[in-house]
């Protein structure tokens, strides 16, 4: 789920939900399934209204965004696709 990138530890879904919820059972399908990769959700889009300026943002050398991967402290319950 979480392979290689500077800065975050990669580690197995299961693994990462044990370790962040230590006395909470996983999701069914996250226990089911522990070794496998399965396909996930790779990002989701939040719309909000706009409040105050919109700040400018940072982008690579080619004038493309710059990508920020984030791994939230605590596992999400997740979100597996069924595509």
């Amino acid at each position: 789920m979480f392979g290689p990138h500077p800065g975050i530890q990669p580690e197995k879904p299961l693994e990462y939900w044990r370790r962040t919820h230590p006395d909470e059972t996983p999701p069914g399908w996250m226990a089911d399934e522990p070794e496998e990769e399965g396909s996930y959700v790779d990002f989701i889009i939040r719309l909000s209204p706009l409040e105050g300026e919109m700040a400018e943002p940072a982008l690579e050398e080619d004038g493309c965004l710059q990508w920020e991967f984030r791994k939230p402290d605590i596992c999400p319950a997740g979100i597996r696709s069924t595509l």
